[in-house]
């Protein structure tokens, strides 16, 4: 009796201590912030674009909630859903796409698309195109799908978000 005891005993410990290695509680103070005094979970930006590393003068972009931050570019910045970007002296910037985001122009524009992958621009008469190879279009806007992406090039500014309408 002394022995079914014994393998019972080891049995159990060993289960419990398999299942107390392998089962993780969340950490919900990794993200954690204090805002007016409270604790609140921080949501970590999308990214849906990067600036070219190489950026004429002038590039700037900033947060569209907040018009009073604008940020000098100096290339490779990540840019996050709900920001926009432009050039003060109208000079062509790059900026890489990333999957599911848009690109909304103030009006129609001339962009010059490179490595387009599951990539539509909205034309003059707001139908979406599917853009298969590098090419120039007039566009309203852009927008990448699921796996997709691709570099534009223009002169005029954009507002960017993730595809589903979001900001940061």
């Amino acid at each position: 009796m002394k022995r079914v005891h014994l393998v019972l005993w080891v049995a159990v410990t060993l289960i419990f201590n398999t299942c107390e290695t392998n089962l993780t509680q969340p950490d919900y103070n990794q993200n954690a912030s204090i805002e007016s005094g409270t604790y609140s979970l921080a949501k970590d930006p999308v990214y849906v674009a990067k600036l070219d590393s190489i950026l004429p003068d002038s590039t700037v972009y900033g947060p569209r909630a907040d018009t009073t931050q604008v940020f000098w570019a100096t290339g490779g910045e990540l840019i996050p859903s709900g920001y926009w970007v432009d050039n003060l002296n109208s000079s062509s910037y790059e900026t890489h796409l990333y999957a599911e985001m848009k690109a909304k122009f103030g009006k129609l524009v001339l962009v010059t698309i490179a490595y387009p992958s599951n990539m539509d621009y909205l034309n003059s008469q707001d139908s979406w195109i599917k853009i298969t190879s590098g090419a120039t279009v007039s566009a309203k806007a852009l927008r990448t799908g699921a796996f997709g992406g691709g570099s534009i090039t223009t002169t005029e500014g954009y507002d960017v978000e993730d595809e589903d309408g979001g900001s940061n």
